[in-house]
């Protein structure tokens, strides 16, 4: 039986938040993939500032990959600029009622900072447009983690309509202001109803994205103060289990990379189109 959204957010809704939770431990995938994109520009002049940038950016996710570890960006710095913009102020109601609307605005600017973010796919590797777009095309590769702590796994929604936020929005801010008097502490129903709603805020796409069938993991950073940072695999439950290397990423690159499975003790394979089979669909093969 698959994940059913309408089940997952009524158990929310209805304040249920255990049992929201325990349902979707167990639909969430036991393997996911990270599409990573890679310049095949190596071989770069010295005075050439960009292309020497390029090779030190794919070093840093071949180190990354080698040391365990996981990039996890700002919801700012992916690349949809419509991030947690699922759900949009009702301005009229708020005004009429005496809400400041820029203070508003404000604090949803920083609950979306409190986030680090790092998308998935459980779409297997013979995503022909996924390795176009996240392994700049088929230039990259692909890491097959297996999931450790589904609790820390989210699926995307996705959805055709944004949501009006009016009450929502003020008990945040009411609550949370709350806590920080004393009045109330974290275990509160309310207060646990009220974060996890802005957890999910950033967990809604448009349609438009659905053929990703992307999944998230979410890691607290109340800091917030850059781009995004390097975590253990662990702390986000995963474990590299193989790595599947582009048509097109250069002989260098896959050098690299095999070294790397080498180090790891994982299985690497390389993709390519089988030209004597009637699917048009990409086949990998051990490398």
């Amino acid at each position: 039986m698959s994940f059913e959204f309408g089940k997952y957010f009524k158990l929310i809704f209805n304040k249920e938040i255990n049992e929201a939770t325990t349902y979707r431990k167990k639909h969430m995938p036991k393997k996911l993939f990270k599409y990573v994109s890679l310049s095949n520009n190596i071989d770069c002049p010295k005075d050439d500032l960009y292309c020497n940038n390029i090779v030190d950016l794919n070093d840093k996710k071949f180190n990354a990959l080698n040391n365990h570890q996981l990039w996890m960006s700002r919801f700012d710095n992916l690349n949809d600029p419509y991030e947690y913009k699922a759900m949009y102020l009702k301005r009229d109601e708020l005004a009429n009622k005496g809400w400041p609307l820029e203070m508003l605005d404000g604090y949803i600017d920083k609950m979306k900072a409190i986030y680090l973010i790092s998308s998935f796919t459980k779409n297997i590797v013979d995503n022909m447009p996924m390795w176009a777009h996240y392994s700049n095309n088929h230039k990259g590769f692909c890491v097959e983690y297996n999931v450790l702590n589904p609790k820390l796994v989210y699926p995307i929604s996705y959805e055709e309509e944004r949501i009006g936020l009016a009450s929502t929005i003020t008990s945040v801010f009411d609550l949370t202001y709350k806590l920080y008097k004393g009045e109330i502490n974290d275990k509160d129903e309310e207060f646990q109803f009220i974060m996890t709603l802005i957890t999910h805020f950033g967990l809604i796409k448009h349609k438009s994205w659905q053929y990703e069938d992307e999944y998230r993991i979410l890691n607290a950073d109340l800091i917030g103060n850059s781009a995004g940072a390097l975590v253990p695999l662990l702390e986000v439950g995963l474990d590299v289990n193989s790595i599947y290397v582009g048509s097109q990423c250069s002989s260098e690159n896959k050098d690299k990379l095999k070294r790397i499975a080498t180090d790891l003790k994982v299985k690497i394979y390389e993709m390519y189109l089988d030209d004597e089979i009637p699917n048009y669909k990409l086949s990998y093969r051990p490398i």
